[in-house]
């Protein structure tokens, strides 16, 4: 996804070196007794039409790859080699969900008023075309665009939300009542904006044709649109926990919530592919994540990385399982029901020798990882690096 979630993830590695002890936390997959080329931890870093662009990252050394989104096959990038076209000689500029639009900008100041230029490209071929312009007043705070990428939305700090309908050519412009928009998010055709406002403990969604705003009550997060946006989903607090719902009717002012995940348990992530949403939580175990359906009790995917956001990747859903020491990538169809992994990292067995242990530290549920012990008089053999993991990797 590219807007911000509920959680916030570590992308850097560690190497501790250190002996004797290990501790593993939080469900992660556990390194241990491990060779620094056998852990690998792997993100969707950008798409490119039918190339999706996974960076891997190990102890060993990073890499990046671009994989095939029809069969997950990958070829592994050169070091530091660009995918994107340029752009005014530049490679470094924002690019729609999906790599069809990129968009420069070029700002200017004058009498303490800044103005920014916005030139849309169409770079889905070799060469960038550019296929519009829209100009802001003041600032520029955010920018995005739609993730059916036909809008390109941008906010400057006077509160101006001014969007720009692509295949129209045609731009509104609205206001907000806060300057800053914490947990922003687009609609998934540029419909609606979304942020969340401390000061009420609330969400806001506007109307990005008639300003019109709603107010759902929930606790810091990302509201995500179905691909129709006729229903949002928010996270809510329950008793300290992080629970799912979703808002209906917001488009004719009559409100609707219903609950799609309620318990003693955390929902951690959350996106819609068409109609369906899927959300990652620990409904069965505090240390076990899944990811699940709306509207099914069971699990479709067990043993998934929360380290990773939910993404939509042309129609699919992508999603990262833990498996072995590694993070993989995968790609869900939902129509076909078919999985396919993004072949980027090798195979990489779960340590052996480890004793898992379910234990509690600081009233937080945690698990301790120990070796066995190898019974040799030789203290030397009975040696073993620690790794922490942590949430993005050791």
């Amino acid at each position: 996804m590219t807007a911000t979630k509920p959680h916030s993830t570590l992308h850097s590695f560690k190497k501790l070196a250190l002996t004797t002890a290990i501790a593993g936390m939080l469900g992660m997959p556990a390194p241990l007794f491990a060779a620094k080329n056998e852990i690998h931890y792997q993100s969707v870093e950008s798409v490119y039409g039918e190339t999706v662009i996974v960076a891997d990252q190990s102890p060993g050394g990073n890499a990046r790859y671009a994989c095939a989104l029809e069969d997950g096959t990958c070829k592994k990038l050169k070091s530091k080699e660009k995918v994107k076209s340029k752009i005014r000689g530049s490679t470094d500029y924002l690019t729609s969900s999906q790599g069809a639009y990129g968009v420069s900008e070029q700002s200017s100041s004058r009498n303490g008023r800044t103005s920014t230029l916005f030139t849309i490209y169409d770079i889905s071929g070799n060469t960038p075309k550019s296929v519009g312009t829209v100009s802001v007043m003041g600032a520029v705070a955010k920018k995005t665009f739609s993730p059916d990428e036909k809008t390109f939305v941008a906010i400057t700090d006077d509160r101006t939300v001014t969007s720009y309908d692509i295949p129209k050519t045609k731009r509104r412009s609205i206001m907000t009542l806060q300057a800053d928009l914490p947990f922003f998010n687009v609609s998934y055709k540029g419909a609606y904006i979304s942020a969340y406002n401390y000061a009420d403990k609330a969400h806001r969604i506007w109307n990005t044709k008639t300003g019109e705003r709603v107010e759902l009550a929930g606790t810091p997060s990302s509201v995500e649109f179905s691909e129709s946006e006729r229903e949002a989903a928010f996270l809510v607090n329950n008793d300290g926990f992080r629970n799912l719902s979703v808002a209906s009717g917001f488009e004719s002012g009559s409100v609707k919530i219903s609950s799609v995940a309620s318990g003693s348990f955390l929902v951690e992530d959350y996106s819609y592919i068409g109609e369906t949403l899927y959300y990652v939580s620990n409904k069965e175990s505090p240390l076990s994540w899944n990811i699940y359906r709306s509207g099914a009790a069971a699990p479709l995917i067990t043993d998934a990385s929360y380290g990773e956001y939910l993404k939509r990747v042309g129609g699919k859903l992508a999603y990262a399982k833990i498996e072995g020491k590694n993070s993989n990538i995968y790609l869900y169809e939902a129509g076909a029901d078919k999985h396919t992994r993004l072949d980027a990292a090798p195979a990489s067995a779960a340590a052996s020798g480890i004793v898992r242990r379910k234990t509690a530290i600081a009233d937080r549920t945690a698990a301790l990882l120990s070796p066995l012990k190898t019974g040799s008089k030789n203290k030397s053999e009975n040696k073993r690096d620690l790794f922490v993991w942590l949430h993005g990797g050791p």
